[in-house]
């Protein structure tokens, strides 16, 4: 895992942070449910570049040949992702893909927070999820997990934060993460 690649794909690229800015400030479910999917898929690119060694691993194909984000997934853990990541990745797919092509009904549901939640606190995150000041903080907008009152759609962005942190933690800990588990 070349993790320079990684950081400079996401953890240090100002690109990931102005995305993630401007994604808590939007008041719209779809919106935000489309941009941190699209996040994360930058993420699990990020990831195959790393573990592949080649930061232009994804680059050629085109408009002639694309991968679906399911499938970019499969690579990424054929590249040693952890399963806890997959499952949750695999829940943003389906929140996002519920509202890819509707525009009524597009509230982030109950149910599935609590489902991508559930998945979160799985492995070493329980604890981290469960601390009433986990969230997400960029530039002076903060969003916090456990706020009372807090929509869907801002525990949606704050439980993406702990996603992207599980796997940040993978590449920074390398084999050890997997040992912690």
């Amino acid at each position: 895992m070349n993790k320079k690649i990684f950081d400079e794909m996401v953890l240090l690229n100002e690109q990931t942070w102005e995305r993630l800015s401007s994604i808590m400030q939007s008041e719209d479910d779809i919106g935000v449910v489309l941009r941190l999917h699209l996040v994360t898929e930058k993420i699990i690119e990020a990831w195959c570049s790393a573990a592949s060694n080649n930061p232009n691993f994804f680059d050629g194909f085109g408009e002639n040949l694309t991968m679906s984000y399911a499938a970019k997934l499969k690579l990424a853990t054929n590249f040693g992702l952890n399963e806890f990541s997959y499952q949750e990745l695999k829940v943003v797919n389906k929140i996002r893909n519920a509202r890819s092509h509707q525009i009524d009904n597009s509230e982030i549901t109950n149910e599935e927070i609590n489902k991508l939640i559930t998945l979160i606190s799985k492995g070493d995150q329980r604890e981290l999820i469960e601390n009433p000041k986990f969230g997400i903080l960029i530039g002076d907008k903060g969003i916090h997990l456990n706020d009372e009152g807090i929509s869907n759609r801002e525990k949606f962005i704050a439980s993406i934060a702990a996603v992207i942190l599980r796997i940040a933690k993978q590449v920074n800990d390398g084999d050890k993460f997997i040992k912690l588990l």
